[in-house]
């Protein structure tokens, strides 16, 4: 069996989407110097065909081009049938788990990442007010922390 035939063949298969599905109408971000992650929305179909059901979008690539990058990446996924998480109009939807039933049950994703451009576009508070005690960010607040001790020593400047 074949790595397509086992895809189709799951219950569910989840795929990280690792760039923008966008077909250049929404502008590059300057923030990402000249490296992006693009695919034209096509070639989204091959999510499709190879039974993808479930989309992780939150990465370091997500903002790439932009709050319209990610609104076309979006679409792309619902006009295939996709369920995704980790990007939304409102801090709430970026955080909100989505589920996908099929005949064996239901799954439910949740989708976050601690690794984005620090003047990434960023999901707005639900609440209006929010703004001035709540600084918007990309799906869940991920905190990373490095740990070493006599399993895992110090093997840098980043470990505490």
């Amino acid at each position: 069996m074949g790595a397509i035939e086992a895809f189709r063949d799951s219950d569910v298969t989840v795929a990280n989407i690792e760039m923008v599905i966008n077909d250049w109408l929404s502008p590059c971000s300057p923030l990402t110097g000249a490296t992006w992650a693009i695919t034209d929305p096509k070639n989204a179909d091959q999510l499709a065909r190879i039974a993808i059901g479930l989309a992780i979008l939150a990465n370091n690539h997500v903002s790439e081009f932009g709050v319209g990058g990610q609104a076309l990446t979006q679409e792309a996924l619902d006009r295939l049938d996709i369920t995704h998480a980790g990007v939304g109009k409102t801090l709430g939807a970026a955080q909100r788990a989505r589920c996908r039933d099929n005949a064996a049950g239901r799954v439910a994703l949740l989708s976050a990442t601690s690794n984005c451009m620090p003047d990434a576009p960023t999901a707005a508070h639900p609440r209006a007010d929010a703004a001035a005690f709540s600084r918007p960010r990309h799906g869940l607040p991920v905190h990373t922390q490095y740990v070493a001790n006599k399993h895992y020593p110090s093997s840098g400047s980043n470990a505490r």
